[in-house]
């Protein structure tokens, strides 16, 4: 495969800039938190219409294994059109999709507090324990803010919610295939996600690491959202690693301004130090 050039972090800023500047402005003049999270969700939506062919729709609503198999609601899927016989329903925007039209899917929160966190968690896990290798689909949880208005989100917070979740229900056994791939702060510029650091791969392993970044912007966490959406829809396509090396998601990806954290976060833990070589 040809190289291709990586897209500049700068050309994500000003989609990032764009995002939030959608969500301070209904902010300021909705006060409805459900008026609130149903717009949040289709600017994300939008974006992503931008950045994927037409083979792939972006949906809000439900998967469906059988009748006593259904996921929680999710406010995006990314639906593979190829698919046959990829829709139980849809009407408009909402469907309800069998897993195997399925790659990525989103939960959105505006305020991305530790309540929502775990709530978020239970929706990914619900989606995930529908397919027979839940690695293979992409979920994420994508949040404009953590609420902690005026200090942001540290590494100290963000371990304190991984230690309040419990650890039999994403940390053990087959349950770590159940959480999300990635978690993104966009305003508080906090990003956490599966990494292999042999492989250096995002999206892969099981180890959940902070990625920081040098870059003020957001851009770089939008990349990652994008990057891991194409990623897996490549992924179902050509069945190669999840690396993002010579492939379109790699040319969205911005790693020119991340740094990988050497701590780990675990679930029932918090905050650990990495395994010893």
């Amino acid at each position: 495969m040809a190289n291709v050039n990586r897209l500049s972090t700068a050309y994500f800023d000003s989609f990032a800039a764009e995002i939030q500047g959608k969500f301070h402005r209904l902010s300021h003049l909705v006060a409805h938190a459900g008026s609130n999270g149903t717009y949040h969700e289709e600017i994300v939506r939008t974006v992503l219409r931008n950045f994927l062919t037409k083979r792939y729709s972006v949906k809000t609503g439900f998967i469906y294994k059988d009748d006593q198999q259904v996921s929680r609601q999710m406010d995006i899927i990314i639906v593979d059109e190829n698919s046959p016989s990829a829709y139980i329903f849809q009407e408009g925007d909402f469907a309800v999709v069998i897993p195997e039209a399925v790659v990525a899917f989103v939960e959105i929160k505006s305020r991305l507090t530790s309540q929502e966190f775990n709530g978020a968690l239970k929706n990914i896990a619900s989606a995930k324990f529908l397919f027979e290798y839940p690695t293979d689909v992409a979920g994420i949880i994508f949040g404009y803010l953590s609420g902690n208005a005026g200090t942001g989100l540290t590494d100290a917070r963000a371990g304190s919610w991984f230690r309040s979740v419990v650890p039999a229900d994403f940390g053990v056994g087959t349950n770590k295939f159940y959480g999300p791939d990635a978690m993104i702060w966009l305003q508080d510029n906090f990003s956490i996600m599966r990494y292999d650091i042999k492989r250096n791969a995002i999206g892969a392993g099981l180890d959940y690491r902070r990625l920081k970044s040098t870059d003020q912007q957001s851009g770089w966490q939008l990349s990652i959202l994008l990057a891991m959406i194409v990623g897996a829809c490549e992924t179902r396509e050509f069945k190669h690693s999840r690396q993002f090396a010579e492939t379109q998601a790699n040319r969205l990806l911005g790693m020119e301004v991340m740094d990988v954290s050497e701590e780990i976060f675990v679930f029932g833990q918090g905050v650990v130090a990495p395994p010893s070589e």
